[in-house]
Parts: structure tokens; C-alpha cells; sequence
């Protein structure tokens, strides 16, 4: 099953990686992929990222959902923005949400309180997740790009940190109905981003080793992203420097070949993503990635 076509079967899809690998743009070439598809991708990028806007070209992508690309909307949940939207959600007092994050003892309070805008990360989450129009989902599917894999392992702790200490109110609620999310495999997967590199495939190793007995949250596919192109003929050229340049070639496919095998072993489902040219311009390089999640395996 292509990237493209995972992505098409569940509602909501996170997506993490190591510091570096691409993971943003990986992102972005999806939603485009998707959208070519005749889907309605919406891309949710954490407040303190907004990196997306940079990726697609697109003026400045604020916490209301525009369009960025034809048929992609992208949103940028800003931590203030989301609180202010939990707290009204919560106090049906016209103007309260305003007046309180106005309050500089209230404004101490909630940046001081623990883990305050991954809560209200989750409710906006939840809550676009379970968006309408027309009796059919308004954002199909979401696509997050979290954190690094530290910061996103942290994210998905949440509601497991906290299930000792809220035993019921809204809370409770909250914290359950992300659980349930995580754990329905046609609502919501993860996807890690990786390079063929040493570092980037430990990392992804550990951390799918460390979610699989866990079973909160299924892990999709693991996108090798920039796969080195096969070497350019053999290397017995007899100009010196372009067999240099063909040992070179051949030397990175056969570590890439070695990272990759690394993964497999593991069990994982894996998407090899191409090489792109750093002489195409963004928007190619996004059309190319694009095509090739449509049959990459």
C-alpha cells in the first residue's frame, strides 16, 4: 500500500522524526499527493514550527485554516489561540476566554500550570478531528507534524501522565477521548520520518520499539526519505574524477542499502522516497516527492 493510499484510510495521521530528516516537507509533499487525489488535507503544524508556510511559498498561516496549495488548508495552533478556545469552551460566559488570558495573575497562572498547552494541543485536536460539513468530516484527512520523536513520544504520554490525577470532569473527558483516538487504527495513526543514515534509523528504531507493546497508537509507515539514486554506471571510468565520482555514489548506496536493511529486519513498513536534486526549485521538489508517494513502497 502506497503512502498516499495509508493516508486515505484513517482521519488523522502524526508525523515525527529526528531533528533534520525532512519530516515538514515530507508533510507537505503528502498533502498535495492527497489533495491530487480529490482528498481535503488539512495540515496542523504546532505554534512555535510554522514551517510550513516557508515549504509551500504561502503568506503567513495564522490558527484559521487556509488554503496554501490547490485543495490543501493548513492551520498553525498557536498555543494563546487554543487556550483561548478551550477556556471558552468550557465557560459559557460571553467574553470570559478574552478577559481571563488578559488577567496577568490568570496569564502567570496558566503559563506556569503543567503541561497547559499540550492540553489544549489535544482539544483543538479532538476537535478538528471531529469537524463536520454536510454530514461528511470537514478536514479529510489531518495531517500533524509534531515534534521531534523526544518531544512527540512526551506528547502521546499526555493522557497516560495524567490519568492518575483527573478521575473525571472535562479533563477526564478530554484525556479519554484522545486515548480512544489513538487507539482506533481507522482514526489515527503515526508515521516517522527517517534518513538512511546511522543516527536517524536508531533513532527510529528505538522509538518504535518503545510504542510497539504499548498499542495506544499504531504506527503506519516509516518514510525513508532522500534514498541516494542508484550509482551512475560502474566505477571502472577512465577519467579519474568521474570514478571518484561513481565510488562516491556507490559508497552512499550501499550505506543507504544497509540502513534500509537495518529497518527491515525490524518488521517495519517502509516508504523509500527519492533523492531530489537541490537544483529543483521547492515546488518541484514537493510535485516530485508528491508523484512518488502515490507508488512508493
Amino acid at each position: 500500500m502506497s503512502l498516499v493510499d495509508e493516508l486515505a484510510r484513517s482521519r488523522i495521521h502524526f508525523f515525527t522524526g529526528k531533528g533534520g530528516v525532512g519530516k515538514s516537507t515530507v508533510v507537505a509533499a503528502a498533502a498535495i499527493a492527497l489533495a491530487a487525489q480529490g482528498k481535503r488535507p488539512l495540515i496542523v503544524e504546532l505554534g512555535h514550527r510554522a514551517t510550513m508556510s516557508a515549504i509551500l511559498g504561502a503568506p503567513s498561516i495564522g490558527y484559521e485554516p487556509r488554503e496554501v496549495a490547490p485543495g490543501v488548508r493548513s492551520m498553525n495552533l498557536e498555543p494563546e489561540a487554543a487556550l483561548r478556545e478551550y477556556v471558552a469552551s468550557r465557560v459559557k460566559i460571553p467574553g470570559f476566554a478574552r478577559f481571563a488570558l488578559a488577567s496577568e495573575p490568570l496569564r502567570r497562572f496558566f503559563e506556569a500550570a503543567p503541561a497547559v498547552n499540550e492540553v489544549v494541543t489535544l482539544a483543538k485536536l479532538d476537535r478538528l478531528e471531529r469537524e463536520q460539513r454536510g454530514g461528511r468530516p470537514k478536514h479529510d484527512p489531518i495531517l500533524v507534524d509534531l515534534d521531534a520523536t523526544g518531544h512527540a513520544l512526551m506528547f502521546f504520554e499526555l493522557p497516560r501522565v495524567f490519568s492518575g490525577i483527573a478521575r473525571s470532569g472535562p479533563l477526564a473527558a478530554l484525556l479519554d477521548s484522545f486515548s480512544a483516538l489513538l487507539r482506533d487504527e481507522r482514526r489515527a495513526k503515526l508515521h516517522v520520518v527517517t534518513l538512511p543514515m546511522e543516527l536517524p534509523v536508531n533513532e527510529t528504531l528505538e522509538l518504535c520499539e518503545h510504542l510497539r507493546p504499548r498499542g495506544e497508537l499504531s504506527v503506519g509507515k516509516v518514510v525513508v526519505n532522500r534514498t541516494p539514486p542508484a550509482p551512475p554506471g560502474d566505477t571502472e571510468h577512465p577519467d579519474p574524477a568521474e570514478r571518484r565520482l561513481r565510488e562516491r555514489f556507490s559508497s552512499r548506496r550501499e550505506r543507504a542499502a544497509r540502513e534500509i536493511a537495518r529497518l527491515e529486519r525490524a518488521g517495519l513498513d517502509l516508504v523509500l522516497l527519492p533523492e531530489v536534486p537541490a537544483t529543483h526549485d521547492v515546488q518541484t521538489r514537493l510535485e516530485v516527492l508528491a508523484a512518488s508517494m502515490e507508488g512508493a513502497r
